[in-house]
């Protein structure tokens, strides 16, 4: 049994129900994972002395951007690394439909009052109504990094790994 085609149909079947099932398992890991990233940054950032910040001006915006940003790439990169390391084919396209997905939980999380900490979902509800522009280029943003480090991490996996 050397190449597929000394498989038999239960044989292949095997091997697409086990890569599927790994591509699913690996999916929900590193959607928790980046949950709790996103989670474990709230929370830090909530254990520190309180201070404010004006949401209207510029500054401020741009401090709650740059907050917001942290978990989004912490999330992105975690998302990245799981599906880069443990998924075995269309690592990039996996990649982005966890980190979309991500982001979808995070709003719904946001938008139902569930006590998560979720900033890509917090931005994304704090932007309805507004200028929600840069909201979905942070969105975008996510997506891309983790499709991107998944596909850096797939490549230096060792090459006999890299097919399987």
């Amino acid at each position: 049994m050397t190449t597929k085609h000394d498989l038999d149909t239960l044989d292949r079947a095997t091997l697409v129900a086990w890569r599927v099932g790994n591509t699913v398992k690996w999916s929900l890991a590193a959607l928790a994972v980046a949950f709790a990233a996103a989670s474990a940054f709230g929370l830090t950032l909530s254990a520190l002395p309180r201070f404010t910040i004006d949401g209207s001006s510029r500054r401020g915006v741009a401090e709650i951007a740059l907050l917001i940003a942290i978990p989004t790439v912490l999330s992105a990169i975690a998302i990245g690394v799981i599906i880069g390391r443990h998924v075995s084919s269309w690592i990039f396209a996996v990649a982005a439909v966890v980190a979309f997905f991500h982001v979808l939980l995070s709003f719904f999380v946001v938008t139902r009052n569930i006590h998560l900490s979720a900033p890509t979902g917090g931005y994304l509800a704090f932007a309805r109504g507004r200028n929600s522009a840069p909201q979905f280029m942070m969105a975008i943003l996510e997506i891309y990094i983790a499709a991107v480090i998944a596909r850096r991490t797939a490549a230096k996996r060792p090459r006999a790994l890299q097919g399987i």
